[in-house]
């Protein structure tokens, strides 16, 4: 019950002090910390365990002292004359620890390891060969530092998830909660239920459009999953293959445009544009990694002869409309507003208000305060695993700011590729996949921002290129083995093997590997350019795709030999090299 109170303290408070009075940036994020931090502890208590349930209960005591501390002095630490005394140390170490417990509990040992890397490094660089020598901080200075400074435990990406994400998973929440779960499966499967391979194209259709919602593959996945994954293995799709689509579709959602994951408020921050140029810049690669994936799959219906469901099982598209078709404006407005130069924050709270205000209009979607009141915890609970990852990537951020890693990483890997963008490129595509395969997408792309991205920008490209590049990587993670959380979610739903649906996910989210890259040699994908530029350019990559689905599928219009689908895959070759 105190766990369910804070969470929608959580959600309330993110309304206050976003929307009806903009308290100082340390105090918003200081105080949203510290009420996620208490969040994490108490609900990891592990019933009959009653030392654990202590040592929980004074974690949290610990993270309301040094948030209700942090509001008493922030100030006199803005005036930058004033020296910690030993209680300001010894509460900045405090909460560096707790984060790392926090994280070590909710993210796990990958994020948490690296964290406490980049703390060591801070503390002992000096000691460190070659290019990587650094200069040594003391404990004291770096405490202070990560705590009380506005660049560390509460830097940008704290900022990020106290604002922006979480004003938008609240709406995602409200359009949930009134019944837009339902209405994107029915509208999806009255639209594409018909044809061969429906109930998969459903799968894709419907997880594309919750996930510009959730922002969240796994959520995607448990929630969408839960439906289409059945429909699939009831029409003759193998269990593997079934789980695979839905976990490729609900990881499209953290790159598929107006709502993408917290890393796309970030690159917002990061390249200075704003947010809703970002999510246009999006908009195509998502397309075509979705057109791309619906084209795989119906190869795939029409390679195995599947059936086509009853339309007697379909629901009727008038109806759909007409139970939840006034559930459609609030996503406009909220386009609307961020198109015609508001704020986010205002465009998420007024699109908010008209969810809340359309829903009441029909019995089926009319929410009860208590429905109100759930919908404001469970767009909190969904919150803190960001709130997490942003809190230990603002103490990695903190780190490389103040040490000037970055720079040396970034000369590292210049010389590496000896001046070879393609090579720089592959590498940091490595580097991404393996963070993201081990870590939250935001994390992983707050900390190539710092590293990687003053690479890029030496080897030409545009700042805009650079960070969606990197972003397109660490967002495709929950599909790539070894922990290749969605895949293994979807798994789990269709009882098939983990690795050979994380294997067959990979083969499916192909595109997504490739995509970058087509952006990087042809930015009009990312809508830099003419009218005429962007249009050529996405029929071309349109059709490099489709090739790449016929090749791996071994189907168009038959089925295809092995010698026809290599030829297929150097027609690919030749496409993308003319992009």
């Amino acid at each position: 019950m105190i766990v369910k109170i804070f969470l929608v303290g959580a959600s309330l408070f993110a309304i206050y002090a976003n929307v009806f009075h903009l308290l100082p940036p340390l105090v918003t994020r200081g105080i949203s910390w510290g009420i996620i931090a208490v969040v994490v502890f108490l609900s990891t208590n592990k019933k009959g365990n009653e030392k654990r349930a202590l040592i929980n209960i004074f974690f949290a005591l610990l993270s309301i002292f040094s948030t209700i501390l942090l509001i008493i002095r922030w100030e006199e630490f803005a005036s930058g004359i004033h020296d910690p005394t030993l209680l300001e140390i010894v509460t900045a170490l405090v909460m560096v620890f707790l984060v790392l417990e926090a994280t070590r509990r909710m993210i796990g040992w990958f994020l948490t390891g690296v964290t406490l890397f980049f703390l060591l490094y801070a503390a002992f660089g000096n000691y460190l060969p070659g290019a990587f020598v650094g200069r040594s901080y003391s404990v004291s200075r770096l405490a202070s530092f990560l705590f009380w400074d506005a660049n560390g435990i509460y830097g940008l990406p704290m900022y990020i998830a106290a604002s922006y994400v979480m004003l938008f998973v609240i709406f995602g929440s409200f359009l949930l909660k009134s019944g837009g779960e339902k209405w994107f499966i029915n509208l999806s499967f009255a639209a594409v239920g018909k044809l061969r391979g429906g109930p998969a194209l459903t799968a894709v259709i419907s997880s594309a459009i919750f996930g510009m919602m959730s922002g969240s593959p796994v959520a995607n996945v448990v929630t969408t999953g839960s439906f289409t994954i059945p429909l699939m293995k009831k029409i003759g799709l193998k269990s593997q293959f079934a789980a695979a689509v839905e976990a490729v579709a609900s990881t499209g959602g953290m790159f598929t445009p107006p709502i993408m994951g917290a890393a796309a408020f970030l690159m917002a921050e990061y390249v200075g544009v704003p947010y809703i140029s970002i999510a246009a810049s999006a908009a195509l690669p998502a397309f075509l990694f979705y057109a791309a994936l619906m084209v795989s799959v119906y190869l795939r219906a029409l390679k195995t002869n599947l059936p086509v469901i009853d339309s007697k099982e379909i629901t009727d598209l008038k109806k759909t409309i007409l139970n939840y078709g006034h559930l459609i404006p609030p996503i406009f407005l909220l386009l609307g507003l961020m198109i015609a130069g508001w704020s986010l924050l205002w465009s998420a709270f007024w699109s908010i208000v008209a969810m809340v205000a359309l829903a009441m209009l029909r019995k089926n979607t009319r929410m009860s305060i208590f429905q109100m009141i759930e919908a404001l915890r469970d767009a909190a609970e969904k919150a803190v695993p960001i709130f997490v990852a942003c809190a230990s990537a603002g103490i990695i951020y903190g780190i490389i700011s103040l040490t000037g890693l970055g720079f040396q990483v970034s000369s590292l890997l210049l010389s590496l590729a000896g001046g070879n963008n393609i090579l720089i490129l592959l590498l940091t595509m490595v580097s991404a996949l393996l963070l993201g395969f081990a870590m939250p997408p935001t994390a992983a792309y707050i900390i190539l921002a710092a590293l990687v991205i003053p690479s890029l920008k030496e080897a030409g490209l545009p700042i805009l290129v650079s960070h969606m590049f990197i972003f397109f990587f660490c967002s495709i993670g929950p599909i790539t083995p070894p922990v290749a959380l969605a895949a293994y979610s979807a798994a789990a739903i269709a009882n098939s093997d983990p690795n050979k649906t994380g294997f067959t996910a990979v083969r499916l989210g192909l595109p997504a590997f490739i995509i970058p890259f087509l952006f990087v040699y042809s930015p009009y994908l990312l809508l830099i350019g003419s009218l005429t530029q962007i249009l050529f350019a996405t029929l071309k990559a349109l059709l490099a795709l489709i090739i790449l689905a016929s090749s791996l599928e071994g189907y168009l219009f038959r089925r295809l030999h092995w010698y026809e689908r290599i030829v297929l895959f150097i027609v690919l070759i030749l496409i993308m090299w003319t992009l």
